[in-house]
Order: C-alpha cells, then structure tokens, then sequence
C-alpha cells in the first residue's frame, strides 16, 4: 500500500513538473476495450476514475463496425505515451480484477446466478475510486494538487469539438453493490512492467 502510493505520489510530481514548465508535449490516442453496444455503470465509472487520477482525457465515442453493420460506443482516452501507457494498464487491471472479485463472490456466496454481477463490480469500481480519493486528500496534504493539462483539454476538443454531457441512472444500490464496493478499497493496483533498451522498466512498484 505505502509503496503504490508513493507510486502515485512520484506520478502526480512528474506530470505537475511537466505542466508547469510548459514542455512540449506529444500526445497520443489510445481506444480501450472492445467496442459495445451498451456502456455498464461500471466502464463509466472506471473511465472517470481513469480521467481523474491517471492523467488522461476520457471521451466516450461512437465508432462503426462495418463487419456487424452497427454503431457501438468505445473509451477513447488522451494523453501523453507514458501517461496512455500506465492508464491503459490500469483499464485492463481493474477489469480483470474485478471479475476475479465477482468469481470469487460467487464461490463464497454459493450462488451460480450472474444477477447482481453488475451491481458488485459497479461497487468494485466505485471502491478503489473511494480508496484513490482517501490516498490523494493524503498527497494534498503535501501541498501536490493537480491542475488539468489545459494543451491536454485542447487537444481533445479539437479532435471532438461537440461534446455532450450525459448523465445516467446508475444501477439500483443493493447488498452485492456494497460487497463490491469493499473489495474494491481492498484492491492494490500490483506494478506493470515495460521494456526498454536496457530490459525491464518497472512503472510502478507493488
């Protein structure tokens, strides 16, 4: 737990340096996922932790897929190629770690119903964000507060300059949501590895 907040912490220093001596900066685009017909509470809640607490733009998009004759909504995230990098892995991590929880859920709970599988993992999702906002009031502290890259907003509207604001009902508070949701402050997001020209680049430690 220490040394991923000290992860966050090192991250949160290194993009407030940047911003503020104004580098030049390249961004990139990366889409996340599979693109689906219908976006779940829990991808909307994953992607504004994502634009929240990693350093990214998030937008939803709608992109065409010729081969099903359809228009599906897919997570388009902004950013530099580090910061594209870590958001991308914690996308993945998240998810499958959530899943994970939910099997797990099952087994303890000795159901084989998928019923409340989106609930709990809403809860899941919703939990970690809990947890990444108890670790940043801590940072804050420290007087380390982030500004949004405005380049970075700059960058985004000019990819997409209509933008709509959606707000959506979110799924009916239960017993499985709040189980999920304490699993999900239980999370510790483990260190994804790179590789450069002189092997393994450790981006964050567990």
């Amino acid at each position: 737990e220490t040394a991923a907040l000290l992860a966050h912490k090192l991250m949160l220093k290194y993009n407030i340096e940047r911003v503020s001596k104004t580098l030049p900066t390249g961004y990139d685009v990366k889409h996340l996922g599979e693109p689906s017909g219908r976006v779940f509470e829990s991808d909307r809640i994953l992607s504004m932790i994502l634009g929240k607490y990693f350093f990214v733009e998030v937008i939803w998009i709608s992109v065409y897929r010729p081969r099903e004759g359809k228009r599906k909504s897919v997570l388009e995230i902004c950013g530099t190629p580090e910061n594209l990098m870590m958001a991308e892995y914690v996308h993945a991590f998240l998810r499958s770690t959530a899943e994970r929880l939910w099997l797990e859920h099952k087994r303890d709970t000795k159901t084989d119903s998928n019923r409340d599988k989106q609930r709990y993992v809403s809860g899941v999702m919703a939990g970690f964000g809990d947890k990444l906002a108890e670790q940043m009031r801590s940072v804050k502290s420290e007087g380390l507060v982030w500004v949004r890259d405005n380049d970075l907003v700059h960058y985004l509207r000019q990819r997409h300059p209509y933008i709509r604001h959606v707000r959506h009902a979110g799924n009916t508070r239960n017993e499985a949501f709040s189980e999920g949701r304490e699993a999900g402050k239980r999370i510790v997001l483990h260190r994804p590895v790179s590789t450069g020209p002189k092997g393994p680049i450790r981006l964050l430690r567990r």
